[in-house]
């Protein structure tokens, strides 16, 4: 099941599959903490890694472009165009060369200005148990996104990511000619991926320009904690401790996978 808030369409809860034994990915539970990362860190080529579509750029758009340029504010009309012109007979916009250059000047001002903060819509994924639940040793929480953006401190914008065939990814504009297609390319950029990862039915939350990536969320945001199928009996206890204290209303349960079926049962501890 779905919700919309404000404009932004997310699972009633959002799960994130952590490993205990890693201290940063304690604060969780141990201080109310969510961690929003950099896509420079994720390990994966096509992270926000999009093709520009340049073959469906035009002389006329180049002109477009060129008349438009902030270069030209303040110049006559004609200034304007003879500049445009000169520009589009001139412009290293067909060399290789300048156009990697482009391309990894975006992609580093992308990464220094967005944080993402990935989640599942499920807590039965086995993929995303072995990979970042650790191999269903570790532990998934599961948060309410509409309590969690009521917070003012982490409001910031998500939704699903799609899936898309390897051999065809979608393209984004080599430039735009306004700030909605800049958002339009932008999310684009943001929320596709290749389909190899679709089994992990991703969800994402976002911000940009953020002076720390770490945010604290209200109690009331843990609606579950969902212990790995074979997590230790020392991480259980000590995990099922902390979430009495800090988080009172927040269910527990156990994890249990039957290799058989390949399906996950939850009790309720």
């Amino acid at each position: 099941m779905e919700i919309t808030f404000e404009n932004i369409i997310l699972p009633k809860i959002i799960y994130k599959y952590r490993d205990w034994n890693i201290p940063e990915h304690q604060r969780i539970l141990t201080h109310n903490e969510i961690y929003f990362s950099s896509p420079r860190g994720f390990k994966n080529e096509y992270e926000c890694n999009l093709p520009k579509d340049y073959d469906s750029v035009t002389q006329d758009m180049l002109y477009k472009y060129f008349y438009q340029s902030s270069l030209n504010e303040g110049k006559t009309e004609k200034e304007k165009d003879e500049i445009a012109s000169e520009m589009v007979k001139n412009s290293p916009f067909h060399l290789k060369s300048h156009r990697v250059c482009v391309e990894q000047l975006f992609k580093e001002t992308l990464y220094s200005r967005l944080s993402i903060f990935c989640v599942s819509e499920h807590n039965n994924n086995l993929e995303l148990w072995n990979k970042f639940g650790a191999n269903q040793t570790g532990f998934c929480v599961g948060i309410n996104p509409i309590q969690m953006f009521k917070s003012s401190d982490t409001f910031g914008s998500g939704g699903k990511v799609h899936y898309y065939p390897i051999k065809t990814p979608p393209k984004i504009r080599p430039f735009c000619f306004s700030e909605c297609e800049k958002i339009e390319d932008m999310l684009k950029v943001i929320y596709n991926l290749p389909d190899s990862l679709k089994e992990e039915n991703e969800y994402r939350l976002t911000k940009t320009d953020i002076e720390k990536r770490a945010f604290t969320i209200p109690s009331k945001c843990f609606e579950e904690l969902i212990l790995g199928s074979k997590i230790s009996e020392r991480n259980k206890i000590e995990i099922v401790s902390i979430v009495k204290t800090n988080l009172p209303n927040c269910l527990v349960y156990q994890a249990y996978y039957d290799i058989n079926k390949k399906t996950f049962t939850f009790e309720k501890e």
